[in-house]
């Protein structure tokens, strides 16, 4: 049984019509594996894995390229199945170690204290800006009123007034 893998490009069903874009899709992949593992199209099989990642956005939008396994059997027929990468021991390493409950309590109630903190210097920078953004609206209006306060109080220029 000889075992391949190969990555099909389906990105030449978007050239279908959209509802026959998945049906194109699959047999883009039959007459690909057919030629490369040179049998017939009746003889290639598809897992039903491979075919529900065809299938999974339905008929308008197939996948543009699936990377597959093909396996021969002894009558000759292809059998294509999802290929799936091997589990590395690198990925053990770099998962984070396994945390106590108490702990994890401990850093999402720290976690929680800093959001609150963090809202309260808010709220304060907020209130203080009112406050000086009030103060200043006082001033404008004192000076204002201490002009019409001025402009009244000077005696009027013209006839009878001297």
């Amino acid at each position: 049984m000889a075992e391949n893998v190969y990555t099909v490009s389906l990105s030449g069903a978007y050239e279908e019509n959209r509802r026959e874009r998945t049906i194109k899709a699959v047999e883009i992949l039959r007459r690909f594996l057919a030629r490369h593992s040179k049998v017939e199209e009746e003889n290639v099989k598809i897992s039903n894995d491979l075919n529900s990642v065809v299938w999974e956005y339905g008929m308008e939008r197939p996948p543009r390229s699936v990377k597959v396994v093909t396996t021969k059997d002894e009558k000759g027929n292809i059998l294509a199945d999802l290929f799936k990468e091997p589990k590395t021991d690198e990925k053990k390493d770099t998962k984070p170690k396994k945390k106590v409950k108490g702990e994890v309590k401990a850093e999402v109630k720290k976690e929680e204290i800093k959001k609150e903190e963090k809202i309260e210097v808010k709220k304060e920078v907020k209130v203080e800006q009112k406050k000086e953004v009030k103060a200043e609206v006082k001033k404008e209006t004192r000076k204002v009123e201490k002009k019409e306060v001025k402009e009244k109080k000077k005696p009027a220029k013209g006839r009878g007034t001297e």
